[in-house]
């Protein structure tokens, strides 16, 4: 039987794993998956982490005048245990595009962007370069190279992983509520899923 305690919890718990939720809903995830598989021949997938809601993915395409020229995949995440709310901005979605000239595949959240993560075959052999700061993070026997810059008080650190046809740019903006710490902790989970 049920007490009234039960019930609470049951709503809370409830309404929590709603709040989790927010921002990665797994059929705009799956569209989102198809749409990168498609362009990168499936050589890449969305990594996402339950602690890093998703906010934004879009693609950037060469100009059409240059054929078979690099593209761009660009996700932004917020800081771990962001909550992205009701923030969906669907109004946006064709001034950005338009604007920016990109194809926007999942989004925008309005929330704080902590990472921004870019995949394309430009960054394949790739490597941390004219920074403030440099470092190696030892992951699984590998060592990931690291830079580190201040920004007029903005601090950033940036990674460079090579993949087999390609390489990924993660850039993670530090703040009060996304650290030193949790780049590394970020960097990790990209490596376990990546290589």
């Amino acid at each position: 039987m049920f007490t009234l305690k039960h019930i609470v919890a049951i709503i809370i718990l409830t309404a929590l794993m709603a709040i989790a939720g927010c921002g990665q809903d797994e059929n705009e995830i799956s569209k989102l998956n198809s749409s990168i598989e498609e362009l990168t021949g499936g050589a890449f997938k969305v990594p996402l982490n339950d602690d890093y809601p998703l906010l934004y993915a879009f693609v950037r395409k060469p100009p059409v005048e240059v054929d078979n020229g690099p593209y761009f995949i660009t996700l932004q995440y917020s800081f771990k245990g962001g909550n992205v709310g009701d923030g969906y901005q669907e109004d946006v979605i064709g001034a950005v595009e338009i604007s920016q000239d990109i194809t926007i595949l999942y989004g925008p959240y309005d929330a704080t962007t902590s990472i921004m993560i870019e995949y394309s075959p430009v960054f394949k052999d790739a490597g941390v370069s004219g920074a403030d700061e440099t470092g190696s993070w030892i992951i699984n026997g590998q060592e990931v190279d690291y830079a580190y810059t201040d920004r007029q008080g903005r601090e950033i650190i940036g990674v460079y992983l090579n993949l087999d046809e390609a390489g990924i740019n993660a850039t993670y903006l530090l703040s009060d509520e996304f650290t030193e710490e949790d780049a590394k902790e970020f960097t990790v989970y990209l490596v376990n899923e990546l290589y």
